[in-house]
């Protein structure tokens, strides 16, 4: 019978008859694997399958990754764009050793190395995470036997998460500096909806629905499916776009970046990235009233503290909502006055018993413990 089972990107289908030597093979599309599974088992059972040749397993590590980046890159939410530049990287320097003789050593003096040469710590991570997931499919599904672990080293130190901010003036001048009314578009459109730069770029108008106000997001960065709300500006900056045949602002991830490092350039704002629009996307929805929850379904962050990293709440903001939680008049009501019911029209920071911590899971249970 065949079996269908999902490894990252991936679904892969094994067939197994009793009498028979299993097969199996990998499919991007689940409907592909089992049509693939249903046909094969036929064939099977009628004498007519010839028995496929699997390819050998990769001998080095540049054959390693070619393979990788033709067969499990594009499953990736950017179609592997973002693996092309680590991956010629790693082949440049580490492409001739044999997969079996490839050291933790070495691959630690790799790090060091890379580091020493001004690449960021983040930017080493994601090399050495592909590194290491091509060895994990090559020993999974293409047959790779290794004598020993798997070589890895620890992982770069990351330095504390970005915690900028775009400013109104901030962005005035960069829409001024750019004068492309696309680029402005998509940098105000990234702000509203808090979505990433590759998501953005490949939102196509069938995926937009402007009467529900939502844009459906089929691939994302974590792998899952995601339903937007839009803010009434995301419409109006969506609805002349709605012709497109292509993509919906019809702009790619790379040119996109380049673009806004331009104009955050001749702006005066040269550390600005494009993902912090994001940063400040979320940081804005918070400050707008929104629980953790409600953004992290906007978000599709899948735990608290990835979400945490993106929030970076303006202080002030804080310090008007802290006044509208108490009292009008002076401070809060003193610890014997917390089972008391305030008065109408007011709230007292007192006014709940017991006082209760509430940890937060997105998708996982709420824990409440009793101060």
């Amino acid at each position: 019978m065949a079996t269908i089972s999902k490894h990252g990107e991936r679904f892969k289908c094994q067939v197994r008859l009793k009498g028979f030597p299993h097969t199996a093979k990998s499919f991007r599309d689940r409907a592909e694997a089992e049509e693939w599974g249903r046909d094969t088992e036929t064939a099977i059972r009628e004498g007519t399958y010839e028995e496929r040749i699997s390819e050998p397993p990769p001998r080095t590590i540049r054959e390693m990754l070619q393979r990788y980046q033709a067969e499990v890159s594009p499953g990736k939410a950017d179609n592997g764009q973002s693996d092309k530049a680590r991956i010629k990287r790693l082949q440049a320097t580490l492409g001739a050793y044999s997969v079996h003789t490839l050291q933790s050593t070495r691959l630690a003096r790799y790090k060091a190395d890379r580091l020493a040469q001004g690449a960021a710590a983040q930017t080493v991570l994601h090399e050495l995470v592909i590194l290491h997931h091509a060895y994990r499919t090559a020993c999974d599904e293409w047959g790779l036997q290794m004598d020993h672990a798997i070589p890895r080293t620890k992982r770069p130190r990351l330095p504390p998460g970005r915690d900028q901010r775009i400013r109104p003036e901030a962005l005035q001048a960069i829409r001024k500096a750019t004068g492309s009314k696309l680029l402005g578009d998509v940098i105000e459109f990234a702000i509203e909806t808090c979505m990433r730069r590759t998501e953005i770029t490949s939102l196509t108008p069938d995926h937009v629905s402007l009467e529900n106000r939502t844009a459906f997001l089929p691939k994302t960065k974590n792998g899952m499916p995601r339903l937007v709300p839009l803010t009434p500006r995301a419409v109006e900056l969506l609805r002349p776009r709605m012709e497109s045949t292509g993509t919906v602002f019809g702009i790619e991830p790379n040119s996109l970046s380049r673009a806004f490092c331009r104009a955050t350039r001749r702006a005066g704002y040269p550390k600005l990235r494009f993902h912090d629009t994001r940063h400040e996307g979320i940081s804005r929805m918070f400050e707008r009233g929104l629980g953790v929850l409600e953004v992290a379904k906007i978000s599709g962050h899948k735990t608290l503290s990835q979400l945490n990293r993106y929030t970076h709440l303006d202080v002030s903001s804080l310090v008007e909502k802290l006044a509208r939680a108490v009292e009008p008049h002076g401070s809060p009501s003193p610890p014997s006055a917390r089972t008391a019911q305030p008065a109408a029209g007011k709230v007292s920071l007192w006014a709940v018993a017991p006082a209760t911590m509430v940890t937060y899971s997105v998708f996982g249970s709420v824990k409440t413990t009793v101060n």
